[in-house]
């Protein structure tokens, strides 16, 4: 696995275990954040087992290399001087004793979801990011083709009221605020178009989009919960000294997270392709040259629209 997925796996797990459900010394836990300190990163394999009764066997890893097992590998340093050691040595060199693991503390380190979630977190940030940047580019589209701000008047979203469409409406109408290319469609034709509305790339977009910017908002507000959680078995319940079992482990939340983000992701990535599509074709664009090439299309391959392009935007 990349060390960014280890590295936040490590602090997510820390941090429920911090929650004192787990009975895992305070100990331990400073000892797995130490790690974290002296840039001491477990070499996790990619395939193992996920959300099956936790993520066993990648923090089975992380529990090797907190006891020094010379049979775990970690990666140590930065940069160019990154490399790979067992972690008795790479302890030694921190100055880091090992861990000898007391009653339930293994388990307690293994049992949850904290790969899961960790994962899940750094693409859920990521979609967020393309979701804004294809408002952006959604912008730019409209002003390319000299289309219209009307799509995105206030009345739509006031008789439709669903909160992603009236965000990204916004957004858009404030990305084309003063635009010298973009009309507002009211008092204004569009220059040179033989079209009264736009196409629905663009003129629908915050229809398009908005329900997927809603399942982001609640992939999120999943993901934050579980971050925030124990999720181990059995628990320990201080207040009545009981140790209860059940299924916290469970990784559905996380994945019914995900779900939403793979399906948002598709969905912005198809309208990005019918836009693009429309730039790079002359027959749906008046006022861009064919696969906007600005000199011999036929010798300039830059943004060739056939079948290398799509295979290339598909891979995007």
């Amino acid at each position: 696995m990349p060390p960014s997925w280890v590295k936040a796996a490590i602090l997510v797990r820390s941090n429920s275990l911090l929650r004192g459900h787990s009975a895992v010394r305070l100990e331990v836990i400073e000892k797995m954040l130490s790690l974290l300190e002296h840039q001491v990163t477990p070499l996790v394999p990619l395939r193992g087992s996920i959300s099956a009764s936790g993520d066993l066997c990648p923090l089975s890893y992380i529990a090797g290399a907190l006891e020094g097992n010379p049979d775990i590998k970690v990666w140590v340093g930065s940069g160019k001087s990154r490399s790979l050691i067992a972690s008795h040595l790479a302890l030694q060199a921190a100055r880091v004793a090992p861990v000898k693991f007391g009653p339930k503390e293994t388990l307690g380190v293994l049992n949850g979801t904290a790969f899961s979630v960790a994962v899940a977190s750094v693409a859920q940030h990521e979609a967020q990011i393309l979701a804004v940047f294809a408002q952006v580019l959604t912008a730019m589209g409209v002003e390319a083709l000299l289309g219209s701000a009307e799509s995105f008047h206030p009345i739509f979203s006031k008789v439709r009221p669903h909160r992603g469409q009236a965000e990204i409406s916004a957004n858009i109408r404030m990305l084309l605020r003063g635009s010298a290319l973009a009309t507002d469609g009211i008092t204004q034709e569009l220059p040179g178009s033989h079209l009264r509305q736009d196409r629905y790339p663009l003129r629908t977009s915050a229809q398009w989009l908005g329900p997927f910017v809603e399942d982001l908002e609640l992939a999120q507000e999943q993901l934050q919960i579980e971050l925030n959680s124990t999720t181990d078995n059995p628990l320990v319940d201080v207040g009545s000294r009981r140790v209860l079992h059940g299924g916290n482990f469970q990784a559905t939340a996380v994945t019914s997270a995900t779900e939403k983000t793979r399906t948002a992701l598709e969905k912005i990535g198809k309208m990005i392709f019918s836009q693009s599509t429309e730039l790079l074709d002359e027959k749906l664009t008046f006022n861009l040259p064919p696969n906007l090439a600005v000199d011999e299309p036929s010798l300039s391959y830059t943004m060739v629209g056939g079948p290398a392009c799509t295979s290339v935007c598909v891979a995007l």
